[in-house]
């Protein structure tokens, strides 16, 4: 199944539809690829919807070409998989994935490379945050402004790393200065970046 989360699927159905009845499981009901050519957002957060609180598994967000605003905070479902969804999401101009259990240390496997490499259609994203994760690499994130996300304004990476005194550790990594380059890169790009565990000035 592209969908297999039941609960994902009946709220992106009652979501995308044009017209007729909302569902409370799937059934025999199609999505058509029309419908999720539209503008319709996802905010788990401001969102009381019960099937979309429900969801285990947000496999099938690559469907969402149409979506410009996808907001993810306080959701432990998001997977290293749905990460790498996010690639093809074409329309998508703002993301936040603060908040979401994401751990991924220095020896991971980043998923987020899938959204430098070529096939990426990040093109329009202007605004991100993954604030208060566990991530500690960063350096993709050069890639990422200078050869997808061109119109990228603004990168919230508070809180991903506990500081020690004065030094942030998500700006200088959890291996010496491996973010530096990233962080530079960024700044040079225009980007304001949003650490050092506050989201009221770029540093």
């Amino acid at each position: 199944e592209h969908i297999p989360d039941a609960n994902f699927y009946t709220w992106m159905y009652n979501a995308f539809r044009l017209s007729g009845n909302a569902i409370s499981a799937p059934g025999d009901t199609v999505i058509l690829t029309d419908w999720l050519s539209r503008n319709v957002a996802l905010d788990y957060e401001a969102d009381t919807d019960a099937y979309l609180h429900a969801v285990t598994d947000f496999t099938g967000l690559q469907y969402m070409t149409g979506t410009q605003t996808l907001r993810l905070k306080g959701s432990a479902a998001l997977t290293a998989a749905n990460i790498r969804e996010i690639a093809r999401m074409s329309s998508l101009v703002t993301l936040d994935l603060s908040d979401c259990s994401l751990s991924f240390d220095t020896s991971s496997a980043s998923p987020f490379t899938a959204w430098t490499e070529a096939g990426s259609s990040l093109s329009n994203l202007t605004s991100l945050d993954l604030r208060s994760n566990e991530i500690f690499d960063f350096t993709w994130l050069e890639d990422l402004c200078r050869n997808v996300a061109n119109s990228l304004v603004s990168v919230t990476l508070s809180g991903n790393v506990p500081t020690t005194g004065d030094a942030d550790k998500v700006f200088y990594g959890s291996d010496g200065l491996c973010n530096f380059g990233a962080y530079r890169e960024l700044a040079a790009q225009g980007i304001s970046v949003y650490s050092a565990g506050s989201a009221a000035n770029p540093v």
